[in-house]
């Protein structure tokens, strides 16, 4: 795809604000006390011997076979590592400033000259809602489900004329790996994006099959793109934060639907609830990327 294809933003152009009135649902966290200390405790996310040293002594939170490490170290919670994407911070930034979402609060980012990105965020005292779910019955997975129908439904007011991560970053397609690009002026552009990956010995009647299939009409809403019970925290029967947004940005109006079937845990009834979730669903969409991820590299 030629550099014609993609668009070059400032850092709201294109954002379009809700129309609609929205009272807030969610409290806004940020205290001035404990920012001041967070900033502070933060100042070794710019020398990565002494980020090492806090991760080796402090409560590990998470780490992976990327290198991505988030640990504990006061009250906050540190991510770093080569796979943290460096644009998960503007989108945090954007949550918190702009919306009612319960994020953590971001206190500071920086990039290594190797590439390591690193967060330092609000600590958020709850628990993982996937470790929650298989306990919790019926009616608390409803009054779950409802806050997050909730959180989604306010995300969705937020609207924009481009297709693309927040602030000028670009469009991830996250399968087994990322695939990036952009970020797209129209949804055809972006369809095309997510073609272009396709394998080369793909015949070409599924090609032309996809490009009938994928339509360019869809509203650009802000999306998280990893609705994940792992991704939600959830404190006293009340989602008090949702977490990792490095694929979060804006996207078609289905892309949170059918990225929501993405690496489910098997063991749970999750998927079940996928209607109550969803104010709207979208299995033609659904159903066509499943067609076009059997044909992709990524």
């Amino acid at each position: 795809m030629s550099s014609d294809d993609d668009v070059s933003l400032s850092a709201l152009e294109g954002y379009l604000p809700p129309t609609t009135f929205f009272k807030p649902l969610f409290r806004r966290r940020g205290d001035p006390e404990d920012m001041a200390t967070a900033v502070k405790l933060s100042e070794i996310v710019e020398d990565l011997s002494k980020l090492n040293q806090a991760f080796q002594q402090s409560e590990s939170i998470f780490q992976d076979g990327m290198g991505t490490k988030v640990f504990r170290h006061g009250n906050i919670v540190l991510k770093f590592g080569l796979g943290v994407s460096p644009f998960e911070a503007k989108t945090l930034q954007f949550m918190c400033q702009t919306t009612n979402v319960p994020v953590p609060w971001l206190y500071r980012d920086h990039v290594h000259a190797d590439g390591t990105a690193v967060l330092a965020m609000e600590y958020i005292e709850g628990h993982v809602l996937s470790e929650l779910w298989p306990s919790l019955r019926p009616d608390e997975k409803m009054n779950i489900v409802g806050q997050l129908r909730e959180i989604l439904d306010e995300m969705r007011r937020h609207r924009s004329n481009i297709i693309g991560g927040i602030h000028d970053t670009p469009a991830v397609d996250a399968r087994k790996s990322r695939h990036k690009g952009g970020p797209f002026a129209t949804e055809q552009r972006f369809n095309e994006f997510l073609r272009s990956d396709m394998i080369p010995n793909a015949p070409r009647l599924y090609y032309s099959m996809l490009e009938r299939a994928m339509k360019n009409d869809h509203d650009i809403v802000l999306t998280h793109g990893d609705i994940n019970p792992r991704n939600i925290m959830v404190n006293d029967g009340q989602i008090v934060a949702i977490l990792d947004w490095e694929t979060g940005g804006w996207y078609p109006e289905y892309w949170e639907y059918i990225k929501f079937f993405n690496a489910l845990d098997s063991s749970l009834d999750w998927v079940d609830y996928a209607d109550k979730i969803f104010s709207k669903t979208y299995i033609g969409e659904f159903l066509a990327d499943s067609f076009l991820e059997r044909f992709l590299r990524h």
